[in-house]
């Protein structure tokens, strides 16, 4: 889902700062929902800007031993094994 224009949220923004209405009365207005506004007006606050953030920020592996790096070579024994095949093998090399 693409993020929304900067033009409507600057728009959010504006109806929100004049008192146009409620949050909720602003978001049916500009058929958004009031998370949205409540998060635009976080970022607002905490970034300065009302440009939406990186979409889909990768999150970092989680550090020690996980079912898919417990033993690195394992899959790599077998590089055309099934999915089935591959689940089986990483079950069987949990520690």
């Amino acid at each position: 889902m693409r993020p929304y224009s900067l033009d409507l949220r600057e728009r959010v923004a504006a109806a929100v700062d004049h008192h146009e209405g409620s949050i909720s009365g602003i978001a049916r207005v500009f058929r958004v929902s009031t998370f949205f506004i409540v998060r635009l007006l976080q970022r607002r606050r905490v970034a300065g800007t009302l440009a939406p953030g990186p979409h889909g920020a990768a999150r970092p592996w989680p550090s020690g031993r996980s079912t898919w790096n417990a033993s690195p070579g394992w899959s790599r024994e077998q590089p055309d094994a099934t999915l089935e095949q591959l689940r089986r093998g990483a079950a069987s090399h949990v520690a």
